[in-house]
């Protein structure tokens, strides 16, 4: 099973892919708490890696989780336009 796969991309119904959109969220999420938990170098030189992290962190919490949270509502609605509107 590849990537794509584990996310989702073999979802078939709406359901599948909320939940699929969840273990985006909760992989993403994981992946910014081992990022910011990461040893670094003391001192200024450690200082690019802390803003990335933290940056990443409110990107993820103030942009990427609303807008996929604004998607799962929409797939809730079951309506046939949006889905194919979503499936480009």
């Amino acid at each position: 099973m590849d990537r794509t796969e584990r996310n989702g991309g073999s979802a078939t119904s709406y359901g599948e892919v909320i939940e699929a959109l969840d273990q985006v969220v909760e992989t993403a999420r994981e992946a910014v708490d081992e990022l910011v938990f990461l040893g670094r170098t003391e001192g200024r030189a450690g200082l690019p890696a802390l803003r990335f992290a933290e940056e990443f962190q409110l990107e993820l919490d103030w942009r990427i989780v609303p807008s996929l949270e604004r998607l799962k509502r929409t797939l809730r609605k079951n309506d046939p336009h949006v889905a194919q509107a979503v499936a480009g």
